[in-house]
């Protein structure tokens, strides 16, 4: 029996503080949008909140961190953070 791992790349989405509030999960389909309707949609993402996504990790047996930065930032902090916060998920069947 063979065994396969699949990798998930998400995108995090964070509050102005730096916190990450959420995961992007998916991406609308602009083409078929663009067909029904006649208009190509723009920024429609849909997301996971944070903290399914930690009581995911955690039922996983994942250690997980919890930031609460309560300080609102700059953009280019937020970018700052983001460029070091970045993550790979390894799913093994």
């Amino acid at each position: 029996m063979r065994q396969s791992r699949q990798v998930i790349v998400v995108d995090l989405i964070y509050d102005e503080n730096g916190n990450i509030v959420g995961v992007m999960d998916a991406q609308l389909n602009k083409l078929k949008v663009a067909k029904a309707l006649g208009s190509l949609p723009e920024n429609v993402n849909f997301g996971i909140k944070a903290s399914t996504v930690r009581q995911f990790m955690t039922s996983a047996g994942l250690p997980t961190k919890w930031s609460n930065w309560s300080e609102r930032r700059s953009t280019k902090e937020l970018a700052q953070i983001a460029k070091n916060q970045i993550v790979m998920v390894v799913c093994n069947p």
